[in-house]
């Protein structure tokens, strides 16, 4: 299997403004659609997007293998279902406008909505600036959402293994996975006991073959 390192643009520099415009937009939009009067959402199902990247890139897994996926798998969907559910933009990217007349259709994770703005292959940013971003975004968010964690280390974890969850699954619709996407799950899987399983089920596709780095 191929990688895209060869044909990935270099990374340009963030715009750390347009970033923090685009995350008070976001929490804006969250807080229009939490309300008490708000329709209920259905809760966005972790274990399909995991079963897609099994599907497309464990196909030969066996054995050991697979035992290895399975308690990753099992890992994840617990910790993501045990998260407060907002409602999910789904329709974010870097540095574009958000959409305020966009209706969510389900209820997740915040940091999957934070995943497509802070770890989007096309944003690379420094884990300080990142840490920035999001303090300033989770400061917001406590007076603007219920129930969210007043623990920021516990609100960073949540948002590590949510933003795990959707670059697998950005990772499961590409032909040649991105080296930055790539760069992320192993940065996030090696920070966490239960997730370590899965660097080396990566390694064993092929995936690093080419190196990988965030830059």
């Amino acid at each position: 299997m191929t990688t895209s390192t060869d044909t990935l643009p270099p990374a340009s520099p963030p715009d750390l403004a347009g970033l923090r415009a685009q995350l008070q937009a976001l929490l804006q939009w969250q807080a229009r659609h939490a309300g008490p009067a708000a329709p209920a959402l259905d809760r966005a199902d972790p274990a399909a997007a995991l079963s897609h990247f099994a599907r497309t890139h464990g196909a030969r897994w066996e054995g050991e293998q697979l035992k290895l996926w399975q308690r990753v798998e099992a890992a994840l969907v617990r910790q993501l279902g045990a998260q407060t559910a907002y409602p999910l933009h789904g329709s974010l990217a870097p540095f574009d406008a958000l959409d305020n007349g966009h209706a969510p259709r389900q209820g997740g994770p915040v940091g999957l909505d934070l995943a497509a703005l802070l770890r989007h292959p096309a944003c690379v940013l420094d884990e300080a600036d990142e840490l920035d971003l999001l303090i300033r975004y989770w400061e917001a968010a406590r007076r603007a959402l219920p129930d969210v964690d007043l623990d920021f280390g516990n609100f960073w974890r949540d948002f590590e293994w949510a933003a795990l969850a959707w670059h697998l699954d950005r990772i499961a619709t590409e032909a040649a996975p991105d080296r930055r996407l790539l760069a992320h799950v192993v940065r996030t899987a090696t920070r966490y006991i239960e997730l370590k399983p899965l660097t080396l089920l990566i390694d064993a596709e092929g995936l690093l073959a080419d190196g990988f780095t965030l830059r």
